[in-house]
């Protein structure tokens, strides 16, 4: 004859939902936090790729400016300035600021600094990029 032994605890496979709902809750504050920190590094990288676009635009006015005549580099033909047609910067409003101081010495030129004042999407602060000096020779 064959006994069998019952055991008074019987073993379960699996979660019961309190250990469920712990788990959850635990682990809801963590996602939260990363999405978070993920979305604030998304919008940094947005407006860091803006920024050296922006440079690049200077980079560009410096390359304009200098293929014009010597008479024709003023402030009001910087200002006047088109800026680039990349389609994320449609919405930033910017602005050129020149400074042209002409020199005699050691050759008759124009010392020109330039900056490009912009204010990026979804923002209210302003960012200055530049100054950039070079100097237009008197011919």
């Amino acid at each position: 004859m064959v006994t069998r032994r019952l055991s008074r605890h019987k073993t379960t496979s699996g979660h019961t939902i309190a250990e469920c709902l712990l788990a959850i809750a635990i682990l809801l504050p963590v996602v939260a936090l990363v999405s978070k920190i993920g979305l604030q590094t998304q919008r940094s990288l947005r407006e860091s790729v803006l920024a050296a676009s922006v440079k690049l635009d200077l980079i560009n006015a410096r390359e304009v400016i200098g293929t014009w005549a010597f008479d024709e580099v003023t402030a009001a033909n910087i200002q006047s300035l088109t800026h680039s047609l990349n389609p994320d910067l449609q919405d930033s409003p910017r602005e050129w600021l020149a400074i042209i101081e002409e020199v005699q010495s050691p050759k008759p030129s124009k010392r020109v600094s330039i900056s490009l004042l912009w204010t990026p999407p979804r923002s209210s602060t302003k960012h200055e990029i530049g100054p950039l000096t070079f100097w237009v020779i008197k011919p």
